[in-house]
């Protein structure tokens, strides 16, 4: 049955997704405080600092250090941004010391489709995103081929500095 509570911790789909457990755990540390904690009403949690907490906490808890695959994952767990000012999250179901509600969060179905899906909250910040990552990719591009053009002329300098004068005159 449905109601039934289930205790057993074989990971027989009873329990909360590894997901939840190790984002609550992460949440939870107050050692991590100064990189993501609970916020003050304790029903949301913040991402103080991005940089730090993928280069930091993300390899240490899951296989990546991709902020943005971990906000993907939040949203197919129903986690929704609560301040466009800062990385804030909640989940009617995810509360500080209330570990036991995470068994009641469910993953979403993804949506097959790579146009915006009405009614989805995600898609204008994926869209920024997306957009960020573009820009930075051709400014990146930008700035290998003046590398590179830097070295060459350098190399050429170089070269010309070596090779005795010819003719002088």
């Amino acid at each position: 049955m449905d109601g039934a509570p289930t205790t057993s911790g074989s990971g027989g789909g009873g329990g909360p997704a590894p997901f939840l457990l190790k984002t609550y755990e992460m949440v939870d540390d107050s050692k991590t405080d100064e990189i993501v904690s609970w916020s003050s009403n304790k029903n949301s949690f913040v991402v103080w600092n991005p940089p730090e907490f993928a280069r930091v906490l993300l390899p240490t808890y899951f296989k990546h250090n991709n902020f943005s695959s971990f906000i993907r994952q939040l949203n197919t767990y129903g986690f929704r941004k609560i301040d466009p000012e800062k990385w804030e999250f909640a989940n009617d179901e995810f509360i500080k010391d209330q570990k036991n509600l995470l068994k009641n969060m469910h993953r979403r179905k993804p949506i097959h489709s790579h146009s915006n899906p009405q009614g989805s909250m995600v898609d204008p910040e994926r869209a920024d995103f997306d957009e960020e990552i573009e820009r930075i990719t051709h400014e990146k591009a930008a700035l290998e081929a003046n590398i590179s053009r830097s070295k060459q002329q350098q190399f050429s300098c170089e070269a010309s500095v070596r090779r005795p004068k010819a003719m002088s005159g």
